[in-house]
């Protein structure tokens, strides 16, 4: 069962690769060449029927996501429509004046638009309007504007900017012209409750904390809200290797999961009726699963969040049907699913690091005789992480952290026992009234001002180290594949050693 949801995995990986999509034609053949291997009873077959509905599903859905992509036709005109505000609205102030950042949704069909998707076809805009204004989430407005396909540049070892938006959904970019004739509409046309909930509490957060220079790292460990982060601020986390900590992750998700399991396990440990129904365990995925539901909501449901959502659904899923759930079927089956619900995520950098950091803890970790003291879980897992990630990083042409694994060890236990608990406290006291959430957010705040200051103190001492030059040979980077699974086998594996040669 692993090996084939690695395989399906494996197909739609491989479809983000190819420079074009096969015809219907080719993809039709496939489907019936997958329904001939799948009724063989020999492995190798079937696993074989899974990578070819792997390549099948892949085709389908790029298929879908390019349909949907604005047509060349359009590109370039004066498209008057009606569109919806949605996400945060970003605001900046420089020397050329006010301009924002806009994502919005199109109402109706565009002008020109044909084919059986021309009511899709560029649906979801990401939109510049340079110039005063004022935008908020929920908001209709009748504006013209100049669209474009997603593309960016394509460098070797640079950003694929094409590929973000459309793994963020976005169909088309531009800016609005001839911003005189825009007009606000009636807000019934955009029912968008979750955006204007986060906008409200947004608002909220800075006229109460308006001058903590914290500020902007709260909104991020709430709000999944990083616009307030200078390049310095990224070059920070880069150069300790905590950007995970400042962006609404997996670890934030799964911090969530597990409290309100405790939680909710010990008030259905103390109310011994409860037990009767469901055991303290059940009663607890019960409750963290509306609970991590709701922190993913508040972060915006980005891609990086529906990721985690989805893996911990696996694990909800077996643990409330009361089955044994083994490691690696619940990470195969969790690759599978995320990669099924959003195939570009491949070409994502933060999938990869997220999936390779989750299955370097449970190689190091999982069905081991021995478990580790709780000394040796403050530093371990963080070893474990600094070496999994060390040549994937490089790979990624991103700065080495090679004091990672100790600031880690240091900033995870502030950042998931102190900021995030405090900070969604907080956030949910404003309910009450801004004198009983006060509290737990300054907390939160004194917190995030420690973990600052811990992070420049460890960017001073850390040393640079050069970049990899963006296109390897492949047998580099197969040997250094080895030498990182090497080095994360078991005690008493032979000659472990070597796998730092391999590296």
């Amino acid at each position: 069962m692993i090996a084939g949801m690695l395989a399906g995995a494996a197909g739609i990986v491989i479809v983000t690769r190819l420079p074009v999509l096969p015809g219907l034609l080719p993809i039709g053949g496939a489907v019936l060449l997958a329904l001939v291997l799948a009724c063989w009873r020999r492995p190798l077959p079937r696993l074989a029927a899974c990578l070819v509905l792997g390549l099948v599903w892949g085709c389908l859905r790029g298929h879908e996501l390019l349909a949907r992509v604005l047509p060349a036709q359009l590109e370039g005109r004066d498209l008057p429509v009606r569109l919806c505000v949605e996400g945060l609205p970003l605001v900046r102030h420089d020397e050329r004046g006010e301009s924002w950042r806009l994502r919005a949704r199109v109402l109706d069909p565009l002008p020109g638009a044909s084919g059986p998707l021309a009511r899709w076809q560029g649906r979801r805009v990401e939109l510049g309007w340079y110039g005063p204004a004022a935008f908020a989430p929920g908001e209709a407005w009748a504006m013209t504007l100049r669209l474009r396909a997603p593309r960016g540049f394509a460098n070797p070892g640079g950003y694929d900017y094409q590929a973000w938006l459309l793994g963020q959904g976005i169909d088309a970019t531009g800016y609005a012209v001839n911003k005189a004739p825009a007009a606000r509409l009636d807000d019934a046309l955009c029912r968008v409750p979750l955006d204007r909930w986060r906008y409200r509490l947004r608002a909220r957060l800075e006229g109460l904390l308006a001058h903590e220079p914290q500020l902007g790292k709260l909104l991020a460990v709430t709000l999944g809200d990083a616009s307030r982060f200078t390049p310095a601020d990224w070059a920070l986390f880069a150069r300790t290797g905590t950007t995970h900590l400042m962006v609404i992750s997996g670890m934030h998700i799964t911090l969530v999961a597990m409290l309100v399991m405790a939680f909710a396990g010990f008030a259905a440990r103390a109310w011994p009726r409860a037990l009767l129904v469901l055991p303290a365990r059940s009663w607890g995925m019960l409750a963290a699963a509306p609970a991590t539901l709701a922190y993913g909501a508040l972060a915006g449901m980005g891609v990086s969040v529906q990721r985690a959502l989805l893996m911990v659904a696996v694990l909800f899923l077996f643990g409330l049907r009361e089955r044994h759930l083994q490691p690696w079927l619940a990470y195969a089956l969790a690759l599978l699913a995320v990669l099924v619900v959003q195939p570009l995520a491949a070409m994502q950098t933060g999938f990869w690091l997220s999936f390779i950091t989750v299955g370097a803890l449970l190689l190091a970790f999982a069905g081991r005789l021995g478990r580790p003291s709780r000394v040796q879980l403050l530093w371990l897992p963080q070893l474990v992480v600094g070496v999994a990630l060390w040549c994937p990083l490089l790979l990624a042409g991103q700065s080495q952290a090679p004091l990672a694994p100790l600031v880690n060890a240091l900033a995870i236990p502030l950042a998931d026992l102190v900021v995030v608990p405090a900070a969604l406290a907080g956030c949910l006291l404003l309910a009450v009234g801004d004198a009983f959430a006060w509290p737990l957010l300054k907390l939160a705040l004194l917190g995030l001002e420690l973990l600052t200051w811990l992070l420049q103190r460890a960017a001073a001492i850390s040393p640079e180290l050069p970049a990899l030059a963006p296109a390897p040979e492949p047998w580099r980077i197969a040997f250094a594949l080895l030498g990182t699974v090497w080095l994360l086998l078991p005690r008493g594996f032979p000659a472990r050693a070597a796998g730092v040669a391999l590296m």
